[in-house]
């Protein structure tokens, strides 16, 4: 009789439902809304593995969207959803907006070394969970979009979670041109100083590279002029490896006030 109630408990716990993830709702609203009739998309994915184990490092799913005749009311699901668990969310924003004015574009990790800025849009919101099964991973989930045309995107990222280390955070503001502002953060818990400062350069070079005629390149083109006055924690190797990305980026600018910033910062590198 006892073994017979055993096996009747054991045969409940199998039949019982699989446990659900923190974020169900989001996953769900995210698969009903590319199927959605009149959604057109592409998508991009990314996937970082341990070798060995091959368990999961990173991860990076991207969908761009763009919905034929458009009503904001076809997000209704996707917030609804993302309002549901964000009770499950140790980390949550949210932004609207009618235009880009005002908007800063946040960073967020989809391994140990690479991220992604969310903010292109007026509009997004930001999710992220931790992992039940790795604690010191987490799931991000983001939807931006723009309420007057249907265009955005669907993001979804997989990274460590954010080590409790001294960090300095670099605030760009909004700039003429309505483009907009980031958040981006140094890792100060190493004592290399060089490391410190040719991740700051990397973040001015990228932003020229991106927009290298826009009405905010003078202001990256000084900020890498001012960091080459403190180049004195680089090596000459270091110092000239700089020196060879500057000049990469001059051409692209075809501004003579930004020419001499870059001849200037050269300068200040190769002649120490």
């Amino acid at each position: 009789m006892n073994i017979m109630k055993h096996l009747c408990a054991v045969l409940a716990l199998i039949l019982l439902p699989l446990g659900t993830t923190a974020q169900e709702h989001i996953e769900k609203a995210f698969a009903d809304f590319l199927k959605m009739k009149g959604n057109t998309y592409s998508e991009s994915h990314s996937k970082d593995s341990d070798p060995e184990t091959l368990q999961k490092k990173g991860l990076l799913d991207i969908y761009s969207f763009e919905v034929n005749n458009w009503k904001p009311s076809m997000l209704d699901n996707i917030r609804k959803a993302f309002r549901q668990d964000s009770e499950n969310a140790y980390k949550e924003n949210w932004a609207t907006r009618e235009t880009m004015e005002g908007a800063i574009q946040r960073k967020i990790m989809y391994n140990d070394r690479d991220g992604i800025y969310i903010g292109q849009y007026p509009n997004y919101i930001l999710l992220c969970f931790i992992d039940k099964e790795q604690k010191d991973y987490r799931y991000a989930y983001v939807v931006e979009w723009n309420d007057k045309d249907g265009k955005g995107r669907l993001i979804k990222t997989y990274a460590p979670l954010p080590q409790k280390t001294k960090t300095r955070t670099i605030v760009i503001p909004e700039l003429p041109g309505n483009i907009p502002g980031s958040i981006d953060t140094l890792d100060l818990s190493s004592t290399s100083k060089n490391l410190h400062w040719l991740t700051e350069f990397d973040i001015y070079k990228k932003r020229i590279q991106d927009q290298p005629k826009g009405v905010a390149t003078t202001f990256f083109a000084t900020k890498i002029y001012d960091l080459c006055k403190r180049c004195d924690v680089l090596n000459e190797t270091e110092r000239h490896m700089v020196a060879e990305q500057i000049n990469k980026l001059t051409p692209l600018t075809k501004d003579d006030m930004i020419s001499t910033l870059f001849t200037s910062s050269i300068k200040m590198l190769t002649e120490k």
